[in-house]
Formats: structure tokens, sequence, C-alpha cells
């Protein structure tokens, strides 16, 4: 009885690793800021390389081991596994044709064979590894850490004289509202299906509701001091999914939505009657909401990217069906495009449109056919690089985006017992 008691928590411990190594950035940063440390870049230190070397290896590690004992692979696992390799190789023709490489292009051929990598290999080691419930156990984990994480960083910069939240472990203020957004929304799912939270399982279900209440509030407030904008659109994209889903499955507790609303809302109206006053915090909320006028939507209060989308569409304008290849726009003196569908336009034209239409297609409708809270999950994860994309972050060194990409590949719609994580809750 021992043995199999240690066995289930070995093997929990070892979801909690495999996929917080899938959120590796999210995760560095947060722990960073609950250590009152702040990372500058590598021109300072090595040791975010270093953190994501360590993950990245015992990664494969265990990949390995894994394929010498069972002795094969599937023809899906190799396809998927040459994925990273194929865009390193677009990347490099790509080089070779511009006749140069930037320092941009060869930091980012690094970054996604690392991040491209650990998705893979953290989806096949909670796939052979885990069970589904040991890894919605891990998603608790991640709350905390980023939770701390952000109640660090808004204490240690309360009495800054800046405009935006940037003590965040040395992440911009964009990148904190997004990792306490994603926090946000994964706590509320686990408020709505009504899972006891992992470090206060002791207590009983209502005491952890409430905790849990309180988390979503906060992370809220979090975002909401952090100054960013995309943070916020997250978060509602997240309460409306969840709204939607509690009157589509009797899984989500509607009572639980009711109250928990009712607290968030009640938080929020007592934090922000106290501190509208404090010239910091009326700064911060003012820019969260100033791209929202009377007329809808102001792109001149976006940061300059109503600027960046019209120099990248005369850009696709020119070359419309192919495009200018993979990581173009690091050749150019502009940003990169913030937005997903412009970057795919902009480096393959209409055809690599066409193709990433085809494969999000395909996974939504294998999507549409599962059952379970596996279902739910997913959407969940794969809500935060859908939105990041849109706004700020590169499809191809975004690690969430892929470990949810081939998560469906290799998950959803897979039978047999060798599928340990296809169990449900």
């Amino acid at each position: 009885m021992m043995s199999i008691s240690r066995s289930v928590e070995k093997r929990k411990w070892m979801a909690v690793f495999f996929l917080l190594s899938a959120m590796s950035e999210s995760v560095f940063f947060s722990i960073q800021s609950l250590l009152g440390k702040r990372y500058m870049g590598s021109e300072g230190s090595n040791e975010y390389q270093i953190f994501l070397l360590i993950l990245f290896l015992i990664n494969m590690l265990f990949r390995i081991d894994q394929y010498i004992r069972i002795k094969r692979i599937k023809v899906i696992e190799i396809a998927v596994l040459l994925i990273p390799i194929l865009f390193f190789c677009l990347i490099l023709s790509n080089g070779v044709r511009y006749g140069y490489f930037t320092g941009e292009v060869k930091s980012h051929m690094v970054y996604l064979l690392v991040w491209q990598y650990m998705a893979i290999f953290a989806v096949l080691n909670l796939r052979d590894f885990c069970d589904l419930s040991d890894v919605i156990d891990a998603l608790d984990w991640f709350v905390l850490i980023v939770f701390l994480g952000g109640l660090r960083a808004v204490l240690a910069s309360a009495g800054d004289v800046s405009n935006s939240l940037d003590t965040f472990g040395g992440a911009t203020y964009q990148s904190a509202s997004y990792f306490m957004a994603f926090a946000f929304g994964i706590n509320t799912f686990l408020l709505m299906i009504k899972k006891k939270t992992v470090y206060l399982s002791r207590l009983n279900i209502v005491t952890n509701s409430v905790c849990r209440m309180f988390l979503s509030a906060a992370l809220v407030c979090f975002v909401l001091f952090t100054g960013g904008r995309a943070g916020i659109v997250l978060i509602m994209v997240y309460l409306s999914v969840l709204t939607w889903w509690t009157f589509q499955d009797e899984r989500f507790s509607f009572t639980i939505w009711i109250l928990g609303f009712l607290m968030c809302m009640g938080l929020l109206a007592f934090i922000v009657t106290v501190l509208i006053d404090h010239p910091i915090f009326y700064t911060r909320i003012h820019r969260v909401f100033e791209y929202i006028s009377g007329a809808g939507i102001d792109f001149s209060k976006t940061s300059g990217r109503d600027i960046i989308y019209g120099i990248y569409q005369e850009f696709i304008k020119e070359r419309p069906i192919a495009g200018y290849g993979i990581l173009a726009s690091s050749y150019l003196e502009h940003y990169e495009p913030h937005n997903f569908i412009l970057q795919v336009l902009f480096e393959g034209g209409f055809l690599y449109l066409l193709f990433w239409t085809g494969i999000l297609a395909a996974l939504y409708s294998r999507w549409r056919n599962q059952e379970g809270l596996e279902k739910y999950f997913l959407i969940i994860v794969m809500l935060y690089p859908l939105i990041h994309l849109m706004f700020s972050a590169n499809y191809v060194i975004d690690e969430v985006f892929w470990f949810s990409l081939i998560w469906a590949v290799l998950i959803h719609g897979e039978k047999g017992d060798s599928q340990k994580v296809r169990k449900r809750v």
C-alpha cells in the first residue's frame, strides 16, 4: 500500500514538473519576482538560459529513456519531432537568401528548438507517465507560483514613480499582465468545476471555493495594477467562455459562478475605491482602458500597433501569395507584426494562411468530438497563446502555443491504455 501511495505521489510531482516546463517563461519570471530578483537579459546574466537548459535536458532524458524501454516510436510522433527541425531549416534558408543572420534571428533559432521541443517532450511525458487528474492538479502549482510572484511585484512597485509595473522578475508589464491573466483563467476554471486546491485539500469544498474566489479576484487586481491592456482582454475572453460553459455543461457550477462574480466585483470595487486617488494606480488603470472610446477602439492608444499593422499590410500587398519567409520581419527595421494573422500572411502569404487555417480547423473538428474535462483543459490553456499572438507574441517561439497544438495532435482522438493522460478526472 505504501509503494502505491509513493507511486501516485511521484506521478503527481512528475506532472507538475512536465507541465511547468511547458510554461517555463511565466514560471521563471514569477520565481524571479518572488525572490525579489530582476533578470536583465543575457548580457547581465545567463541564469534564464541555464534554467531552460536544465528543464530541456531533464524532459529529453525522460523521453529517451521511454523510447529505449518501449523500443518503438509512432509515425505521428516522428512527424511531430521533425517540426522544430523544419522551422529551423526554413529560417536557415531565409538567412542564406538574405545573405546574413541578424542577432534576433540567431536567438530565435536557438529558442525555437528549446521551446518547441520542450512543448513536445512535455506532452509526450505527460501522456506516458501521468493521468489527466495529475495534470489538472499540477495547474494549481502554476497558479500559486504566478500569484505569489504577482503579489511580490505589486507590493514592490506600489511606490514606483513610473507608469507601469516593471518589477515582475524582469518581465515587461505587458508580459506580467498576460501571465497573471493566464493564471486567472486556469484558477477560475478549476473553481467552476469545484476542484479542491491541492495545497489546501484538507479544507472542505466551501472553504476551498472561497480561497479560489479570492485568488481570482486578486489576480484581476494585479492585472489592473500592471497597466497591461491585453491581460484584461484575456480575462474578458476567459469570463465569456466560462459563462458559456456554465450554461452548457452541468459540471460547471452556476451557484459558484454567481458567488465568485459577486466576490470579485466586491473586492474590485473596494480596491478601486481605496486606491483610485493614488496617482500611480490611477495612471495604470487609466492606461488599461484608454484605447476604448465612445466611437469604439481607438487604435492610436494601442502603443503604435495601428502604425505597425499599416506597415505590414503594405508589405503583404507586395507579396500576397508566398510572403517573405519565416522570421523575415527580423530583417526589417520595424517591430514584429504583433498579430498572428499578419505574421502568417507576411511570412508565407495566403498559401501559408490557408495551411494554418486548415491545421486549426482540423484540430477544432477533433476537439468538438471530445468529451470530459480534457476538452475544457485544452481550451483554457490554448486561449492564452491565441490572445497573446493576436497582440504581442511570435508563434514560432511561443511555448504554450506549441504545447497546446501538440497536445491536440497527440492526445485528442487517441485511444488505448498507453494514453494514460486521457483518463478522466
